[in-house]
Parts: structure tokens; C-alpha cells; sequence
């Protein structure tokens, strides 16, 4: 016997296999006091990815798999995976009680609901229900994931604004001489804050590159731990629209955490400094 199949991921990695190759298996009737092992070669023409149990599945036509089990008619379970839109009030109404334009809307939708009554419709006597008691919960936890990533960024932000700003006072410090100097010698207000500013912002660019790079690694490698498990590939995840974003934060931190030491600076008097540094 001869046919197609898709196999999981994971199971192509255990049996060391790839799309365009022959599977050649025995498949036994279990319970048949006269059973002869099947002979089936398989070409593997999909490795299907899903994060789920369908990654260490072989998944057959319909007909094929049921030749297998010499049960040409019967189906029992048949699962479904579909992408759907987010439940809403919409989608919890009737069908039935809608008006013919709201009907339409509803069953064109990509409700998980109008999924199931049209299974229902297009097989009379099938019983289709929902399973997304996972899909909701993982929703629910994602969600609450995302806002504490927003809350630690936001912490992480404040955080660095401070580091910035207590780093720029001890550079004021260490070179309050300088910053004498240059005023005595006629140098403006708006001269040497652009020095300092100049400073920061190539020190917050490396430092905005330099976190993207690392922020990306590290995205890349909790997703392949958390949504591929443990024997996930870590895959590198470089978005290019976020680069400018990352460094835009990072100067607008840096600004704004060096800016008070900036202006404390500008207020001194130079003639004391110096006298100070004598």
C-alpha cells in the first residue's frame, strides 16, 4: 500500500527523516484473530510544526487511515484546527433569531461557534463541540504575561533613568575643572551641554544596539523553552522595525536621566570651581 502522510516535527526528528522521504511501516489489526500485517510506504510530503500533540503524530488521509483498521466507513472523532476570531457578543447570538444581513455577517465570521454549526450543517447528525478550554486559559495567561512585561519594562526604564542620572553626576563631579575651565575661557552654556549631551547619545545608541541584540537572543530562547518545550531550537527572532524603537528609548533615557546633572552644572560658578580645584 502506498500513500501520503505529514509527520509531526518532533517525530521526524526521532526517526531521522525529511519531507520527499519513503516511510515504510507495518501496521497490525490489533483484536483479528486473522490479521496480516499491513505493508505501507509512505512519502512524507509535509513536517507539520504545531506545539502540540500532532508533533509526534503521523497524520494520514482519511481513506488511508482507514483501510488501516478495515473500517472504510466509520469515523468517530475527527479534530479540527482552525484559526478563529476572539469570541464576542456577536458570536454568542443565536443564528437562528438574526436577520438575514446579520445571519450572513455572523456565518462568514470566523467564530469558532459558526465553525461548528457549519460542520453540523454541511454533516447532518455530527456533534460538533469546542475545544478551546487550553487555547482561553493559555489566552488568559499570555495576557496577564503581557501586562507584567509592561510593567517591568516601564520599572526597567525608570530604573535606568536614575542609573543615567546618578552616572552623570559623578561625571559632573569628576570633571567640574573642566567644565570651569571651559567656561572661563568663554565657552556657552549651550556648547557644553551639547558636549555631554553628544556623549550621552552615542553611549545610549551602542547601549540601545547592544540591548536589542541581547533582547532578541533572549526572546528567541525563552520562546524555544516555553512554546516548543525543551528540545526547541532556539531561532533567532530580529525584528527591524524594533531597532529604532529600542534606540529612540534608550536616548530618551538617557536625555532625560542626564538632563538634571546637566543643568546643575551649567549653574555653577566657574571661579569657584577653579578656585576649588586649586
Amino acid at each position: 500500500m502506498h500513500g501520503e502522510a505529514v509527520v509531526g516535527e518532533r517525530l521526524t526528528q526521532k526517526l531521522h527523516i525529511n519531507r520527499g522521504d519513503v516511510l515504510s511501516i507495518a501496521l497490525p489489526l490489533p483484536g483479528d484473530p486473522s490479521f496480516v500485517p499491513i505493508r505501507m510506504d509512505l512519502r512524507i510530503t509535509g513536517i507539520a510544526s504545531t506545539g502540540e500533540d500532532a508533533d509526534n503524530e503521523i497524520l494520514l488521509p482519511l481513506a488511508i487511515a482507514q483501510s488501516v483498521v478495515n473500517k472504510p466507513d466509520a469515523i468517530s472523532r475527527v479534530e479540527i484546527s482552525a484559526r478563529t476570531k476572539p469570541e464576542d457578543a456577536f458570536a454568542r447570538k443565536d443564528p437562528d433569531t438574526l436577520s438575514p444581513k446579520d445571519h450572513e455577517i455572523w456565518y462568514c465570521s470566523p467564530y469558532a461557534n459558526s465553525i461548528a454549526y457549519q460542520i453540523r450543517e454541511a454533516i447532518p447528525g455530527a456533534q460538533a463541540e469546542q475545544v478551546r478550554r487550553v487555547e482561553q486559559s493559555e489566552g488568559n495567561v499570555l495576557k496577564r504575561i503581557s501586562g507584567l512585561m509592561w510593567l517591568i519594562s516601564a520599572a526597567a526604564l525608570l530604573a535606568a533613568g536614575f542609573a543615567v542620572s546618578a552616572a552623570m553626576a559623578t561625571a559632573v563631579l569628576e570633571r567640574g575643572g573642566e567644565i570651569g575651565l571651559m567656561r572661563s575661557l568663554g565657552a556657552s552654556k549651550a556648547a557644553i551641554a551639547l558636549l555631554f549631551y553628544s556623549e550621552t547619545g552615542l553611549l545610549a545608541i551602542f547601549a540601545g544596539t547592544l540591548g536589542y541584540l541581547a533582547g532578541s537572543g533572549l526572546a528567541a530562547w525563552l520562546g524555544a523553552r516555553i512554546f516548543r518545550g525543551d528540545s526547541g531550537s532556539p531561532e533567532a527572532i530580529l525584528i527591524p522595525v524594533l531597532l529604532p524603537v529600542v534606540v529612540a528609548l534608550a536616548l530618551a533615557v538617557a536625555i532625560g536621566g542626564s538632563t538634571p546633572s546637566i543643568r546643575a552644572a551649567l549653574r555653577m560658578n566657574p571661579s569657584a570651581i577653579l578656585r576649588e580645584d586649586t
